[in-house]
């Protein structure tokens, strides 16, 4: 027995989605993005050798901001101070 908002209506969207599904036809490859990304890297001018810095490496970035903010060296704040025994 079928109740409420189940009843009809979620089956039918349920069918028509998966049904849309499998006729998606992706355009889009990892190749190709690839390519675009490069296409589009070198348009704005960034070098190789910035790309592969350390301003596009989210973890080295991330540990250098965190020894910044713990030793109180972060840009626009104050050092940290030591408390008083």
């Amino acid at each position: 027995m079928k109740v409420g908002i189940l009843a009809g209506g979620f089956e039918t969207r349920l069918a028509e989605e998966t049904e849309s599904l499998h006729a998606f036809k992706p355009q889009w490859t990892a190749r190709r993005g690839v390519a675009q990304r490069y296409e589009a890297l070198g348009t704005i001018g960034l070098l190789l050798e910035e790309f592969e810095g350390e301003r596009f490496r989210r973890i080295a970035h991330a540990k250098k901001a965190d020894a910044r903010m713990r030793t109180g060296r972060a840009p626009g704040r104050a050092p940290v101070l030591a408390k008083a025994d």
